[in-house]
């Protein structure tokens, strides 16, 4: 990853000329074993690493798009009950309407997530 993720720093500084900020976001529950950085007699590079699995789930359900609080079934529920956490997350993506979720955009797009 970290080859790759040099490579397109490259890519992007030559093409757009901007100053570029990476990010790999690491959606398992397992520790990540790639490398964040590469150092070389002539280059250093690293890029940030975000694990999903670390962040509280509150973060994502703060969010105002429906999208962004999906991503808190992957988050750290911390010491509050599994089944608790999953309800708040699918009532929180419902909106408080009375749709089917399981019938919804939002419920297919989970399941890829799981």
């Amino acid at each position: 990853m970290v080859f790759r993720m040099a490579e397109y720093y490259i890519m992007l500084m030559r093409r757009y000329h901007l100053p570029v900020r990476q990010y790999v976001i690491f959606l398992r529950d397992k520790k990540p074993l790639m490398a964040k950085s590469l150092h070389t007699e002539r280059i250093t590079f690293s890029y940030e690493l975000l694990e999903i699995s670390t962040i509280n789930y509150r973060l994502f359900l703060n969010a105002s798009n429906p999208e962004v609080k999906m991503l808190a079934i992957l988050a750290d529920f911390a010491s509050n009950d599994s089944y608790s956490v999953v309800k708040e997350i699918v009532e929180d993506i419902r909106g408080g309407k009375e749709s089917d979720f399981a019938e919804s955009r939002y419920f297919k797009q989970w399941l890829f997530l799981l």
